[in-house]
C-alpha cells in the first residue's frame, strides 16, 4: 500500500514525503462499516466473506448472529477477504452486542428500533429490555486472506446477540515513513526502498552512464536478506544509505556472499550493517570475499578497469571465506572509514579484509 518508490528530487523533499504518508495513512479513511455475511459484501478495501460460523453461531432474519454454547474452544468465526491490496496491514474489527432477550422463558432477537437502544425502557410484558454496546477487537491473521474473530467471553457469551453490522478499521504499524525520526541525512534525492525485492529490482535497473544513483534503506524495517548475490555491472555508480542513528541491515544467510563489483562498477555504503555471510559455496571467485568481491581486470601495475568500494560508518558481522573474511579486493579500489568487523574470519589470509589495491585502501 507504500507509495512507490520515487525520484524525489523532482517532486517532494523526504521530510515533506514522509509528513504525507504519515498523513495518508493515519486518516479515517482506512475505516469503513460493513455487513457480514456467507455470499460476501463489497468493501472499500476488500470483499468480506462471513465464514464458519455453523458450530457457534445462528444467523437469523439477516441481522444477528445468536451465540449458543461457546466456550474457550468454540467463540469464534473466520472473516474471509477477496480482492484486497496487497499490503497486508493489522485489521481490527468492532462488534455490536446486546444482551439477550428474554420473553416468558423464550429468548428471541430483538427489533432494530430505538427501544433497544436504551437500557432505562422499563420492563413490559416480561420483556427484559438491553443496551446495544461495542468492542473492538484485533483479527488474528491466519493468512493473508483469513481473519479468525475471537469473542471475548467476558463480554459475550451465550444468547449474546451480534449484529452483522461490524466496524473495520485497518492499522499500518508506524511502516509508513523511512527513518522520520532518525536523524538528519535524508536528502531530495534518494530513492525510498523499505523491502530486499525493491533493491535487487533498482539494482538491476540501474543506469550503466556512471550517473550516481542514492538508494536509502529502512533502517526501522525489517532485516533485507537477498535470495541471490547483488552485481554491480560496469558504469553502474550506487550508494546505499542507511539510517543516521540505527544501521540498515544486509543479511547474507540465504545467499552467501552479498555483493560483487565487476570492474567498472562502484558502490558507496554508509550506515549499512552487513552480517551472516559466506561464501565458500559460491562458484564465482570460490572462497573469495565472504561479504564483497571487487574485482579487476589485467594484472596488477597493467590494471585498466577495476571495481571501487567506498564505505562509511558500516558493520560486518560473522562473515565468513577462504581469503578475506568479509572484503576481498585485488588490484581494485577500496576505501574505508568507521569500520567495524565481529566475528569475522578467514581460513587463509584476511579474517576482515584481503587487499592489494590499485588504489587507496
Amino acid at each position: 500500500m507504500r507509495l512507490k518508490p520515487k525520484k524525489l528530487g523532482r517532486e517532494l523533499p523526504l521530510d515533506d514525503y514522509n509528513a504525507c504518508q504519515h498523513l495518508l495513512y493515519s486518516m479515517d479513511c482506512w475505516n469503513e462499516e460493513i455487513t457480514l455475511t456467507s455470499l460476501g459484501y463489497d468493501g472499500i478495501f476488500a470483499r468480506y466473506i462471513l465464514n464458519d460460523v455453523n458450530n457457534i453461531l445462528l444467523i437469523h432474519r439477516n441481522d444477528f448472529l445468536v451465540t449458543g454454547n461457546i466456550d474457550d474452544s468454540h467463540n469464534f468465526f473466520y472473516i474471509d477477504l477477496e480482492e484486497q491490496y496487497d499490503h497486508v496491514p493489522d485489521v481490527y474489527v468492532t462488534l455490536y452486542y446486546s444482551n439477550s432477550l428474554n420473553y416468558d422463558g423464550i429468548t428471541y432477537p430483538p427489533d432494530m428500533g430505538a427501544e433497544f437502544e436504551d437500557s432505562t425502557n422499563e420492563t413490559e410484558n416480561n420483556i427484559t429490555p438491553f443496551k446495544k454496546e461495542s468492542i473492538t477487537i484485533k483479527a488474528e491473521r491466519l493468512t493473508k486472506t483469513r481473519l479468525k474473530i475471537v469473542l471475548p467471553l467476558q463480554k459475550i457469551y451465550e444468547n449474546s446477540l451480534v449484529y452483522l453490522q461490524v466496524g473495520i478499521t485497518y492499522s499500518w504499524k508506524n511502516k509508513y515513513f523511512i527513518d522520520v525520526d532518525n536523524g538528519k541525512a535524508n536528502s531530495n534525492d534518494e530513492i525510498l526502498l523499505d523491502n530486499i525485492q525493491e533493491l535487487q529490482r533498482m539494482i538491476r535497473n540501474t543506469p550503466h552512464n556512471n550517473s550516481k544513483c542514492i538508494y536509502r534503506l529502512d533502517s526501522s524495517n525489517d532485516i533485507y536478506q537477498p535470495l541471490s548475490t547483488m552485481t554491480i555491472h560496469e558504469g553502474q555508480y550506487i550508494e546505499l544509505r542507511g539510517g543516521t542513528n540505527t544501521n540498515a541491515v544486509i543479511d547474507g544467510s540465504k545467499c552467501g556472499r552479498v555483493f560483487v563489483i565487476e570492474p567498472g562498477g562502484y558502490l558507496v555504503m554508509k550506515n549499512i550493517t552487513i552480517q551472516n555471510c559466506n561464501c565458500k559455496n559460491n562458484s564465482l571467485e570460490k572462497g573469495k570475499g565472504g561479504a564483497i568481491l571487487v574485482q579487476s581486470q589485467g594484472r596488477y601495475g597493467t590494471t585498466s578497469l577495476f571495481g571501487v568500494l567506498d564505505m562509511d560508518s558500516c558493520e560486518f558481522t560473522n562473515c565468513i571465506a577462504t581469503n578475506g573474511g568479509a572484503i576481498y579486493a585485488y588490484n581494485a579500489g577500496v576505501y574505508l572509514h568507521k569500520i567495524k568487523f565481529v566475528e569475522c574470519n578467514a581460513s587463509y589470509y584476511g579474517g576482515g579484509v584481503v587487499y592489494n589495491g590499485a588504489d587507496e585502501f
